[in-house]
This record gives C-alpha cells, sequence and structure tokens, in this order.
C-alpha cells in the first residue's frame, strides 16, 4: 500500500470514521484540479472503518490526464506528514468506462456502489449507470442515473506531456510496489497486491480478493 500523511497533532476527529473521511477530503482538496474528475473512498473504510485501516483513495481523472495527476499525488504524499491515505485505485475515463460496463465481478460491484464521493458525486452516480451487472444487482444505486458521454479529453499538449510523466513516474512506482510486496510478505507474512500499471490506470488489487472469489464465486 501507498501511504501519504496528513493529519496534524491536536486536529484528529473524534470518531474512527470521521478520522478517516477528514483524512481523505483534505488529501483530495490537494487534487482538486479540472484534470480530477472524481475522488472518493473505496476499501475498507468505506463499508465499517477500523482505526487501524488504510483510506484507500479512487481517483478518475481526465482522459490523457492519468499521470499528471499522479505526478500531483505522490508529490502531496512526499510533503505531507502524518496520517495514512492510499493511493489505492487511480484510472482515466476511458479506463473506468471500459471496467464499469464490462464487470461481472460481485466485488467489485460491492466496493463500487460502497464508494464514498468527495469530488464528482454526480458523476461518479451516473457512471455506476452503464455498468449492467451493478444495475442488476444494486438497482437502487443507478436509480435516475444516465451516463451523458464522455468528458472532453486533454490536448495534444496535455497528452504529451501524460506520456512524460508516465514515463518518468510509472517505472519507480511499480519498483517500490514491488519492493513493498517483498517485504510484506518476508518480514510480516502479509497478503500482498497484484500491481497494474499502464497508460490509463494504476492499481493495487489486494490478492486477498482472489481467494474470496475462489471460495464463495468460483
Amino acid at each position: 500500500m501507498i501511504s501519504v500523511s496528513l493529519a496534524q497533532p491536536g486536529e484528529v476527529p473524534e470518531s474512527v470514521r470521521t478520522e478517516k473521511m477528514w483524512q481523505a477530503e483534505k488529501f483530495a482538496s490537494f487534487l482538486n484540479s479540472p484534470l480530477v474528475l472524481f475522488a472518493g473512498v473505496t476499501g475498507s473504510v468505506s463499508y465499517v472503518p477500523r482505526q487501524m485501516d488504510d483510506v484507500d483513495l479512487f481517483i478518475i481523472s481526465r482522459n490523457n490526464g492519468l499521470w499528471r495527476c499522479m505526478f500531483r499525488a505522490y508529490l502531496t504524499r512526499f510533503l505531507a506528514r502524518t496520517g495514512e491515505v492510499c493511493l489505492s485505485l487511480n484510472m482515466d475515463m476511458e479506463y473506468a468506462l471500459s471496467m464499469f460496463s464490462e464487470t461481472r465481478d460481485p466485488l467489485v460491484a460491492s466496493d463500487s456502489v460502497h464508494v464514498v464521493p468527495i469530488l464528482g458525486r454526480e458523476l461518479y452516480g451516473d457512471l455506476l449507470s452503464v455498468s449492467p451487472y451493478i444495475a442488476e444487482k444494486y438497482p437502487r444505486a443507478v436509480a435516475g442515473k444516465c451516463f451523458q458521454g464522455p468528458q472532453k479529453a486533454s490536448g495534444l499538449l496535455g497528452h504529451a506531456l501524460d506520456w512524460v510523466f508516465f514515463i518518468a513516474l510509472a517505472p519507480a512506482v511499480y519498483m517500490k510496489a514491488l519492493i513493498v510486496n517483498w517485504f510484506r510478505r518476508k518480514n510480516h507474512g502479509l497478503m500482498t497486491y497484484r500491481i497494474v500499471i499502464g497508460r490509463h490506470c494504476l492499481f493495487f488489487d489486494n490478492l486477498r480478493y482472489e481467494i474470496i472469489r475462489k471460495q464463495y464465486y468460483i
């Protein structure tokens, strides 16, 4: 998991959920830009959070803008001090549309409807409606929603810049994730993550999901 720090001494709210959401909202405020279409909380904190849980962020960028968003996110991580926010699920709108429209995964569907939006709440609700599977399993989540079409992509300069940030940043992110995975297995025997990285996505898929799928859904 990739952690960032935000909470300042004396500023921690009382309840666990309030504390976790406060950290996520403060982090998202640094990311708020025309490139970011959506930011929300996913993972355990979007269900029933515990004090030990990381705050997993779900970020959707404008097409051809993901890696500029990631640069900004990692810069925030570098400059921050305390607290834990994880850049767990990141993609551009093109990838998000494909993922939602094609998924038949019960865990993906459940996690999707439990996401707590911070930025782009209306857009995310509309995005869920492109999934026939989510509409079938969670009709109330998509009631009255209709996706209005893809968002405008960045221009040629933005496209070129995003390639530059991808080439510069992706190898470092991948290598660090491999090292973190190795240490988790060697020193703590903890569950590791599948690293999915490309021009249109960056996410860390907890391998316990594969165990759950095999036990309950296959």
